[in-house]
Order: C-alpha cells, then structure tokens, then sequence
C-alpha cells in the first residue's frame, strides 16, 4: 500500500500534539535558533485499531507550520512516510515502518557530500498515549479528538531504538538511519516498534532529526586547541561594543556571544553536536579543555544558551568566555565589606574591614601564592570561639563569597582549644602535642601565663617583681620540656615553626608571657616568631604599637592586631577584635604561604624568609618590623627551581632567564631552534607564557615541575586572567581592564593615516573607567606634539622620456607613542618618538617593466629616528610634564608594584629600517632591505629619578614589532600588581 504521508498546506492544527510538547520538557524558544544539525520537528498521530499514521511539521512551541512560518525552525524541509501500522495484543507491540525525505535543495547526513555520517531520528519527548473520545466533537477533520477523554501519560514506549542518546533533553531514544539523501530523495524503510498499553485508543509521538550538511564542520571528539576563525573575526568578538561590561549574573567583561563549554567524558560526538546545535551555535575554537561556541543572537544569547545547555546531562559546565577575569591581582571577594571593590592593595592605603591584610601586603602576594592544603597548619588555642577567629586569620578560604579571606585560602588546618573532658591545661598540652606529631609546618600559640591578685582576680604582672619574674620563667621551662619530649621521634629538618603572641600586658615585656621565652633559648630560637600588634595609624613608613600589646628583645615582628573585623569561615559571627593573639596568625598565614611555595623548606628557612621580607618591606611599629608577605614570598623566588614572585624575566637568543637575586639568572629554558618572544610570567610563578616563530608564531607554556626543572607543558586554559601588571600596564590598562583604560586619540596626529605634515597639535589624554555600572571618561590633559623639523620630500620613481614625472613618492612622518599605565596611584607615562621616511638612495632608470613607454627607478627610504620624549601626567589630571628625551626609541614599557625604586621595565634600542620602493610593483620589496635593532636592552627606572637606571639587560628579543604600531614582544616579571587607580576625583 502507498504510505500515508501527508502534506500540511494550511493551519490544519495537531491540537492535542500541540498542546503535549509545549507543555513538557521540549525547549522552547523566544526566537528561532540559527539551529544547524537538528532540523526541524515532526509530530505524529497514530491510530491503533486502524494502523494510520498522520504526520505534519510543527513550530518550536509545536503548533504545526501554517501562517506563522517565520517562528518555524530553519531547515526543517524534511517529512516522514509511514506504512499502516499493527498492533500484537500478545506483547503489547505496534509496529511501524518509517522512511523520511529529503526536501531540501542540498545534501543531509554528510559533511562534505562523500562521507555519510548518517541521521538520527530522536524523539524529543515520550510518547503519549490517550484512551477515549470526546463525544459529539467533530471540529478536526482528520476525526482526532480535542481534547481527549484520558490521558494515559507513559504507557506508550520506544521499544526497539538503536540508542538512547541526550540531545536536548536527558534520555532520548533514536533510529539511526546510516546514510545519506540527496535532494528530494529518500531514505530506504526501518520499522519502528513501541510498546503501547492495550487501553490505548491513539497516541502522539514527537520526532527530530540530527544530521550534517556539506560544508558544516562536526563538533571534534576532543575540544580544539585555539581558534577555527580568522584573527580579525576573534578581535571583533572581543571588540568593545561586543563585550557586556556589566550583567547580574556576572560582571563583565565578556563577549555578548560566545560561550564556553565542556563536556562529560562519557558524552558522544553526536550528543555534543546536539547541544551545540541545541543553542543555535557554532564551534570556533577552543582551549583543549573548553570549546569555544558562537551562539545565536539575541537579548542575552550568552545567559540564554547557557540556560539551554546545563540542563543537559552530556554538559558539564557552560559558561560566559571571561575576558580577563577580575584576577589580575587577587582580591576575593567574601561577601559583604570583602568583596573585591573594597580592597586596597598598597600597604599604606590600608583601610576599612580588611584593613589587615591590606596592611601586610597579603594581596600583592596573593599575586604569587594563595596556600595549599597538602601544607599543614595548627592553632592551638584556649578557648573555642576565640580559637575560631584566630584561625579564620590564618586561613579562612578566599573568594567563597561570605565570611572573611585569610592570609592563605588554602591549607590542611588544624584547629585545637582547651575545651573537652580534661582541664584546660591538659586539653591544650594534648592539642599542642599532636599538632606536633601530625608533623605540622607551622604552630600558632595564643596563650600566656597569668597572674592573679590576693582576692584571685586577674591582674597585669609587675615589673621587676622577683615572684612575677619566677612565675614567668616556671610558665617557661614547663612548656619547654613539652615541647622536647612531643618533638622527640620528628626529625630536625620536621620540626615546626612556632608563631607565638607577645601578649596582650600594656607595655611590658612580652618575657612576662612565659611562653615567650622559647625564642632566647637557644635550642628553639631559630623556630620562633614573637609577635607584636601593631594598629592603622601611621605617619609614612611609621607604624603605631597599640598600648595593650607587649614590647621587649623577644619580639620578632609585628603584625595588625587592633580593631580587626572578623568573621569565621561560615560568615556567621562578626566580631571587632584586638590583641597579640590577632596579630599572631597573620604571621602564622603568611609561613603558611611560604611553605606552600616551596613544601621542602624548613622552619628555620621560613623564618629568615619572614623577617627579610619585614625589613625589605620597610615599615615598622615601635620599631618592629612589619610582616610584609609580598617581600617575603619574593625573597623565597630567590631561592633556585622555586615558583616566580617578582622576579625579572628576560630572553636572550633562545633562552629565557630569571633573575633570582644579586648577579644570579638562572636559565629555565627553552631550547626553541627560533626566537623566543611575548614572554608573560602568570601569577603563581609556576607558568611562562611565551611565543616562539617556530611553527608561524606559536604559543608555549614553560611549567615548573615538583624537581624545581622547568618543562614544556598546557597553557592555562584561564591564561589572560593571570596577566601580571606590567604586561596589563603595557597594553594602556588598569589590571582588570574593564577597570580603566589610558588612551590617547592620536587620529588627527597622523591625518588617520601613516603619515602627516603640518604645525604642532594637541592630543587628548582620557581615562576611561566604570563608575555605577556605567562607562565614564575624563580628559586627564592635552600632550603637545610638535611638527618634524625636516621639510616633507618627494621622488620621482616613474616619468615619460621627456622627463614628465608620472609617480611621486612622498616622504612619510610619523609619531609612534607608547603609554605606561599606572598600577599604584603612579602617574601615567607616555614616550613620544618621532621618524620620518627619507629617500637616501636610488638606482638608475631604466625602461619600465609594466609600461615600456615609461622609464623607473628604485628607490631606497629610511626610517630616520628623533630623541625619544618622555612625559609624566598625574592620574587626576594635569599638564604633561617632561621626564627624559632618550636618544633610542622605546619598544614598549609598563610599571609595577609599589612606587620607588625599580618600579618601571622598558625595552629600547636603536631600530634601523631600509626598504627599496619599486614602481613596477607599486609595493616595497625585500632584496637588498634591512630591519634591525642594534643595543636592545631592557630597563629598570625608579620613577622617582627616570634618569637613573636601576638594572639594564641586554637582549636580542625585547625589541621586537610586527609593525610600527604594534610591539609584539614584551617581557618583565611575575609582577604581583597594586590596586587600580580609583577615578579621578576620589
């Protein structure tokens, strides 16, 4: 019998159908999907006693094609054929044959018109099956009845389908159709089976289809490893009238439509061509763990796909493409007075709720180590609610979102009071005892002895008083013998580090504390820190001694430990706290961080590193240094095979280098057979980034390995947000870009072209930045450029016999700048050289190649180099001042970390530039040409005295351009960056 395939020429309507799909799990849609490999929607009717099957196209939301043909899914030219069907009440069994057909202008089930990939028949949704009749209705022509009388739900099943897939929804079954159609043709016969209740008068079944078209690229098996588009279709994505700024589900930047997504390990290629497809998008890239798909258009396609494509259990994560994520310095953000806008990164601008940190320097250094949890860390402590804060000092994680951000995020903390079943004493001794004994790296002590009057009141001791004195040195010598016998059994190189509070006695000597002691005795001297608290106020590098903390020989450091705000990890309890016990655990934190950098360090290493990095720091309290943890974790990158913190960076030849201290560069590789360039240290230290002409110009990864060796290895898949401050700041932005950006409008500088003559102009210096969510600019001021001194000059290149010039090639001027943007409330600087191109040389004339009645010539143009200028604008707004005019010309330059000595890196060099012009090719042309940097080197200035340089490098790469406006090597160190500049006028 001939197939009962129907053609819908009209609003016919599948009612019931209709209504079964839009109000299940099938997605829907607001608008049409630019959907590719699922094509279309076909519902079906089928009767039961009679076998007839009845199938027309529908919409998204099922309704079937009629008027409104603008809302159908593109592409859904295709239909099936069934044969009259039969049921077996015996095994419950209908049994259908289905063929489809091709309708379409063009190929399916191939992606390039020779491979047959097949097509797969899903149904989107179960099938329903429904009992009865609505008597006396005769409003469908076809006799289906609206509605029905009983819904049987999910008596009706797929009994026979080649597979269970998910493609756009959780537990699909399909027919596999192992070929592929040509246009209008179709496909052989397949019988289809269901299992359907014997109650069941009719049901409704939904069917799509995944197939290829030629010239569509399959989603690979694995995620690609960078992009499928050209360069310039990348730079548009993140264009900045592409990129949401500002969003409540994420705070830009991000391209408005591209998403990120990954896949479980058991997903199939077609299940992930399916969400692919079932988001409208196309795969344009990847990074080896994410693929990079381009979505639909629409209000929010990003949020939208990412909507569509969680609920689907092949996909693991779905996510906005971040362009360069707040994480260029770290500032967690936990929640409310911690988030990330509240930070203020210098030391001497610390302030507000997270004052401590700030103070100390833990967010820069955060830059370089954020903990680790194989690093073990104790706080034995007296009393639980107070041994709850003092840990929360320590190593409370960062950007969770609540409570507050410890020194390190990360760690294998161990927290222990003198509560529990024993006395309090006994409860602390079997705390300190197996804090000891789970080999723990670092030891935080808050306790002390005590002292009471006749009437067994606390009392402060009294200075010089023999009784107090004893009782001190008693409290002492008992702790001491402890402390020998639980270390009895660890080896010297295990032995932890004990960070103990100096003690909260009003200016007496911490000695009164008793367990302070430990640092004068010689067996433990080099293994303790005593630590006093030091509060906000300060006058520069002066900081001030609260009068409760206590002072002495025996204190190491200080630390902030006056009015802290302080919430436990579950943000529950906020409390404003004092005391050495507070001051205490910062240090403790940050022993924590170094031991993390480097697991193998001993405790007496630990502490060296600690007080260095104090007096590096320069701050002191009451003459105490200051804990600083950025100065410390850059005196431990010293250290050979340690993780970067600061440390200068640099190539020569095909090596890069790291200068890990005074005179020592340690070479960590590659032995790349081309140049190395645009190296960028990542934050952490562990990763190099760096470009190698290898290959075209390939990116490559140098990673630390656990021996200290450094080795080929993934670039990281989040690479751009762990930019340090000096690369950011050489690319003219803040270190969150989407911050605030220096730019100068030098459009009218070079007539929008290469080249210019006329007087001096004016250029506008802005500053763009958000405020409110908005995009705000200031024009910080106006740089005056002057004119070339030498006059414009023309060549003739092609003339007529009779001497008539017919091409004139003209002398070009240009102005090349560079901006250094600031990373510490530092000025913005910005070097302006000028060139201009002068014929120097030609060759004689000859009969023209391209048009013998005319005679040529070639002609030779330099590039012909004035000083380099160098100029300086407060952030707030001003007028340039002139630092410096250098004789070489500046390649690129960035600032970094605190204001001071060596706080700019620069690359210069004498750049020598000769090309041949040959009018028979109306191009420039190679032979005989030349571009080259001589005296390449890289710079350190002190801002403060620009003429000075600090430390200069020389190098063969640091000067490299792919032209002359874009620098594309850059180097510098793994620069742990301040804060971004706040707008002007706060």
């Amino acid at each position: 019998m001939p197939p009962t395939r129907r053609w819908v020429a009209g609003a016919v309507p599948l009612a019931v159908l209709g209504t079964l799909l839009s109000c299940r799990d099938l997605p829907t849609h607001s608008a049409a999907p630019t959907a590719k490999t699922i094509r279309g929607l076909v519902g079906c009717r089928v009767e039961v006693a009679t076998g007839n099957t009845q199938c027309e196209r529908l919409t998204p939301q099922g309704a079937p094609m009629g008027k409104a043909a603008g809302n159908l899914i593109p592409d859904a030219q295709w239909m099936l054929d069934t044969q009259p069907g039969a049921y077996t009440r015996a095994d419950s069994t209908y049994r259908i044959s289905v063929r489809l057909t091709n309708d379409t202008e063009g190929m399916l089930g191939t992606p390039d018109g020779v491979q047959a990939t097949g097509l797969k028949l899903f149904l989107p949704v179960h099938p329903m099956g429904y009992t009865g009749r609505q008597p006396g209705d005769t409003s469908d022509p076809y006799g289906m009845l609206v509605p029905p009388i009983q819904n049987t739900n999910n008596t009706v099943r797929a009994r026979n389908p080649d597979g269970v897939g998910s493609f756009t929804a959780p537990g699909q079954p399909f027919w596999n159709y192992p070929e592929m159609l040509a246009p209008w043709e179709t496909s052989g016969w397949k019988e289809w089976k269901f299992t359907v209740d014997p109650n069941v008068s009719y049901f409704y079944f939904a069917v799509s289809i995944l197939s290829y078209v030629p010239g569509e690229q399959p989603v690979t098996s694995s995620a690609p490893d960078g992009w499928l588009i050209p360069q310039d279709s990348v730079n548009q994505l993140f264009a900045q009238e592409n990129l949401i700024l500002v969003h409540p589900r994420a705070s830009g930047p991000y391209p408005r439509n591209v998403v990120l997504l990954a896949f479980s390990e058991s997903a199939s290629d077609a299940e992930k061509q399916a969400a692919v497809d079932q988001a409208g998008g196309t795969v344009i890239g990847g990074d080896g763990a994410y693929y990079f798909v381009k979505v639909a258009e629409g209000t929010h396609p990003v949020w939208t796909a990412i909507d569509q494509l969680s609920g689907l259990p092949q996909v693991e994560e779905a996510l906005p493409y971040l362009y360069a994520l707040d994480e260029s310095y770290r500032r967690p953000n936990n929640g409310l007075q911690w988030q990330r806008g509240d930070w203020e990164v210098h030391p001497d601008s610390a302030r507000g709720f997270n004052w401590g940190p700030e103070a100390m320097s833990a967010p820069s250094a955060w830059g370089c180590e954020t903990g680790s949890s194989a690093v073990k860390v104790s706080v034995v402590d007296v009393e639980p609610s107070h041994a709850a804060r003092v840990a929360a000092i320590v190593s409370n994680p960062g950007d969770t979102g609540s409570g507050m951000a410890g020194v390190m995020w990360s760690s294998d903390l161990t927290v222990s009071d003198g509560s529990g079943s024993g006395t309090q004493d006994e409860n602390v001794r079997r705390a300190l005892r197996a804090a000891i004994q789970r080999r723990s790296t670092v030891i935080n002590m808050s306790w002390a002895a005590a002292y009471y009057d006749a009437a067994n009141q606390p009392r402060l001791p009294v200075v010089g008083d023999p009784s107090d004195i004893a009782h001190a040195e008693t409290f002492f010598k008992t702790w001491r013998r402890r402390i020998r016998l639980y270390e009895k059994g660890v080896t010297p190189a295990s032995r932890p580090l004990y960070v103990i509070a100096a003690g909260n006695n009003y200016g007496i000597d911490a000695s009164y504390s008793g367990v302070t002691q430990l640092a004068g005795d010689s067996a433990f001297a080099e293994r303790v820190l005593v630590v006093a608290a030091h509060d906000s106020t300060h006058a520069g590098p002066s900081w001030t001694v609260p009068a409760f903390s206590s002072v002495g020989s025996l204190v190491s450091i200080a630390a902030p430990g006056a009015s802290l705000n302080i919430r436990t990890a579950s943000g529950t309890e906020y409390t404003n706290q004092q005391g050495t016990s507070f001051a205490a655990p910062h240090v403790t934190g940050l022993a924590g961080l170094l031991f993390s950098q480097v697991p193998t360090r001993t405790a007496e290493t630990v502490r060296s590193y600690i007080l260095e990095g104090a007096a590096r720091g320069g701050r002191t309290a009451g003459g105490y240094p200051i804990a600083n943890a950025y100065e410390s974790l850059k005196r431990g990158a010293e250290d050979g095979g340690a993780p970067l913190c600061g440390n200068r960076v640099w190539a020569f030849g095909a090596q890069i280098f790291a200068r890990r201290g005074p005179g020592i560069s340690e070479p960590i590789g590659p032995a790349d057979p081309e140049k190395v360039g645009d190296i960028i240290p990542q934050h952490g230290g562990r990763t190099i980034l760096y470009n190698s002409t290898e290959g075209g110009g390939t990116g490559k990864a140098l990673v630390l390995q656990p021996d200290g060796t450094w080795q080929l290895g993934a670039i990281p898949g989040d690479f751009n947000s762990q930019i340090g401050g000096a690369t950011w700041s050489e690319r003219q932005y803040a270190h969150f870009p989407a911050d605030s950006i220096v730019q100068l409008n030098t459009t009218t500088v070079n007539n929008n072209n290469w080249w210019r003559t006329g007087s001096q102009l004016n250029v506008p210096i802005v500053l763009r930045y958000l405020q409110g969510g908005a995009e705000s600019q200031k024009q910080l001021g106006l740089l005056t450029v002057p004119d070339l001194p030498v006059a414009e000059q023309r060549t003739c290149v092609e003339k007529t016999p009779g001497g008539f010039c017919t091409f004139t090639q003209i002398s070009g001027r240009y102005w090349l700048f560079r901006v250094s943007y600031p990373q510490a409330y530092q000025p913005v600087l910005i070097t302006v050289t000028p060139l201009q191109l002068e014929t120097t040389d030609s060759t004689a004339w000859v009969t023209c190649t391209r048009d013998p009645s005319l005679l040529c010539r070639q002609a030779r143009t330099d590039y012909i180099w004035s000083a380099t200028k160098v100029y300086r604008i407060p952030l707030r707004g001003g007028t340039p001042q002139l630092v410096d005019s250098l004789k070489s010309t500046v390649f690129w330059m960035g600032q970094s970390e605190a204001p001071g000595s060596d706080s700019l890196v620069m690359a210069k060099g004498d750049w020598h530039i000769q090309y041949w012009y040959d009018p028979n090719l109306r191009s420039y042309i190679t032979a005989n040409s030349r571009s080259e940097v001589e005296g390449c080197t890289m710079q350190y200035r002190s801002l403060g005295a620009f003429a000075t340089v600090a430390q200069e490098i020389s190098n063969t790469i640091q000067c490299g351009w792919a032209s002359l406006t874009t620098p594309d090597n850059h180097g510098g160190g793994s620069f742990s960056p301040l804060r971004a500049p706040a707008p002007p006028g706060t």
